[in-house]
């Protein structure tokens, strides 16, 4: 049995036995060792661009703390609208997979080989409103760099330089 058909049938198992709660990236990280090669649950926000590699993708997704790289069929995740970035909210999404500490496929990579992504809360885009007290202080020193370059051409034309 080839590894992929190795991995979906154990996905599959204990996936029917039921998944834990949501594991946070704190605790991934923090105990790699106890978490490797075992099913997890990992909730975040989409961020970044997805990677296409063939029929996979990669996605990373933070919960706020740090972001899991994510290895998924293209076929297996829903049609996501937003992916985090300046002005946008990714969507929330709830990962299924296997969790590796130092995947041998991916160069040793911290990683999830997903079976499942569910999207929990869509995204959004996010205003980002000016403040009066830094636009009233860009604005000073504004005025006090026109004035400084004023003065300096003033002098300089009264030094006779140009």
């Amino acid at each position: 049995m080839g590894k992929i058909a190795t991995v979906a049938l154990l996905l599959a198992l204990l996936g029917s036995a039921g998944w834990s709660e949501p594991v946070s990236s704190n605790q991934l990280i923090g105990h790699s060792r106890q978490f490797d090669g075992r099913p997890v649950e990992f909730r975040g926000e989409l961020i970044g661009e997805p990677m296409r590699r063939g029929d996979h993708l990669w996605i990373n997704v933070s919960d706020g703390d740090s972001a899991i790289g994510v290895w998924v069929l293209r076929s297996a995740v829903p049609a996501v609208r937003y992916f985090g970035a300046y002005s946008v909210r990714g969507d929330t999404v709830l990962v299924r997979g296997l969790f590796h500490r130092s995947c041998p496929e991916h160069g040793g990579d911290m990683d999830i080989h997903a079976e499942a992504i569910t999207i929990v809360a869509p995204g959004e885009t996010v205003g980002h409103l000016l403040k009066p007290a830094a636009m009233a202080w860009a604005s000073g020193l504004c005025a006090l760099a026109l004035l400084a370059f004023l003065f300096w051409r003033r002098r300089e034309r009264f030094l006779g330089r140009t």
